[in-house]
């Protein structure tokens, strides 16, 4: 759920007002949280019966404008949370703790309410996981770090200009790629309030100058190197190979589409064809191989970009379990260079998803020309 949050950033209201208001530049926020695990897996063994409880604090920054990208984004908050869970049924799911980077971005602003859509990235360390002999009904995850992702749908209600009380739902998901199996991940619907403070305030205003981005085109080209765990429980971890080229035009200066072509290498399935006798080892090879074409957008919030991607084989093929895959994460783009200044270098990470299971994680390098 939490990575169709992009794509609603991207129709959110752009509009702002350049007048002074009195704020804080600075701020900090305090929430409790209470969950509910979601059975998305018939294959899932159980879940908590009893509710989850969590506690989380965040730094954060206004932006004000001061930057090209914050205007069309409508001059969203940026930090980071610390968080802490005490999952339900305890002695088999235990604790979380999560360390994350947020950006808020708001929908609306008015007098008494404001609107916004926040997402968050980061890890998290588990007390509990799956263990055959000592845990075996926890099978949702298999590991003691896990990615953690977040999307917050809510309302901040303005209570004084120090402090704002907060409600909002949120959806958490917790995974470690299928770098260790089993790995269905956790998945949780959360009710939150809380309250924002400002220790200090200020005379603020938004620089609304419009701003347009001075290259529009890109051609990107990117290596992945993607790690699963294959063939069960305490199997072999393989290596997956994908090379991507794409052509990218930005909407504006804080946004771009991308479309292009996606070959993926999976060393697993030519393995496991050569050694059950399937088909000779230059057929496996070919049946390793995945081409697909894939689309998809990307919010750049300064120097980093958060991207959701689309992705349809174009090789019907028995190792695929669903045709149409996602991709979801994050890049981080260095200072452009050349004599022209045409060309970016980045590196980044994201998870590969078939329907609702994590199928890899990747990390990836690349250039934009």
């Amino acid at each position: 759920m939490w990575r169709f949050g992009l794509l609603f950033l991207f129709l959110i209201s752009q509009h702002s007002f350049a007048q002074s208001f009195r704020s804080g530049k600075w701020g900090i926020e305090a929430n409790y949280q209470l969950g509910t695990f979601i059975k998305h897996s018939p294959k899932i063994i159980r879940v908590p019966h009893e509710l989850s409880h969590g506690f989380e604090l965040v730094g954060f920054k206004k932006t004000l404008g001061e930057q090209n990208w914050q205007k069309p984004l409508n001059f969203p908050e940026i930090g980071g949370s610390f968080s802490y869970f005490h999952f339900g049924d305890n002695k088999i799911f235990g604790d979380a703790y999560l360390i994350m980077a947020i950006a808020k971005f708001y929908a609306f602003r008015t007098k008494y309410v404001n609107g916004y859509v926040r997402i968050g990235g980061g890890f998290a360390a588990l007390t509990k996981h799956y263990d055959y002999l000592t845990n075996p009904e926890n099978n949702i995850v298999s590991s003691t770090i896990n990615m953690a992702a977040q999307f917050r749908i809510g309302l901040e209600w303005k209570a004084s200009p120090y402090s704002v009380i907060n409600t909002a739902f949120t959806f958490s998901h917790f995974s470690n790629s299928s770098i260790k199996l089993p790995n269905f991940g956790i998945n949780m619907a959360i009710a939150t309030v809380g309250i924002k403070v400002f220790p200090q305030l200020k005379t603020l205003e938004y620089n609304c100058e419009k701003m347009k981005p001075l290259k529009k085109n890109e051609v990107i080209i990117k290596y992945s190197l993607g790690l699963q765990q294959a063939y069960g429980q305490n199997g072999p971890a393989y290596p997956v190979h994908v090379a991507t080229i794409l052509y990218s035009r930005y909407t504006s200066t804080a946004n771009k589409v991308f479309g292009g072509f996606s070959f993926e290498y999976a060393r697993a399935v030519h393995d496991f064809i050569v050694v059950q006798e399937l088909d000779t080892k230059k057929n496996a090879k070919l049946k390793a191989f995945f081409p697909s074409i894939y689309v998809g957008d990307e919010l750049m919030v300064g120097k980093v970009g958060m991207f959701l991607g689309l992705g349809v084989y174009v090789i019907k093929n028995n190792f695929v379990t669903s045709p149409i895959y996602i991709k979801a994460g994050g890049n981080y783009y260095f200072a452009e260079t050349g004599k022209r200044k045409g060309i970016k270098f980045f590196v980044g990470t994201n998870v590969k998803s078939h329907l609702q299971v994590a199928q890899y994680w990747e990390f990836s390098t690349g250039a934009c020309f």
